[in-house]
């Protein structure tokens, strides 16, 4: 009986861990996101980030344009898309090759 109890203990404890840190960006809100996205972009030497609030639709919308693969690589190690999925609502990333080898990524948001 005592071991049903330990195992049980250890199930529920493990549950409520699982449960606590299925959200870790309860406490963030968008903006801050979107800063440490512009954050990260602005250090880098070859992209440029445009972000375009559509307003009354509760769109927001950020094209990050980048001259080379490596580039873009080199944001998403960095946390490029973890930042991203922390955004509330449908969020969607668009990567689109260009003919001058420049990379286009356009991340929407709509709440």
């Amino acid at each position: 009986m005592k071991k049903i109890l330990q195992i049980l203990t250890a199930i529920m404890a493990f549950g409520l861990v699982v449960a606590y840190a299925h959200h870790p960006a309860a406490d963030i809100v968008d903006e801050e996101i979107y800063a440490l996205i512009d954050a990260m972009v602005s250090e880098t030497p070859h992209a440029n980030l445009t972000f375009d609030d559509m307003g009354g639709g509760g769109s927001t919308e950020i094209t990050i344009e980048t001259r080379d693969v490596r580039t873009l690589e080199s944001l998403v190690d960095d946390g490029l898309l973890t930042e991203t999925s922390l955004l509330d609502g449908e969020v969607t990333v668009e990567i689109v090759f260009e003919e001058n080898r420049e990379i286009t990524t356009t991340i929407t948001q709509v709440k």
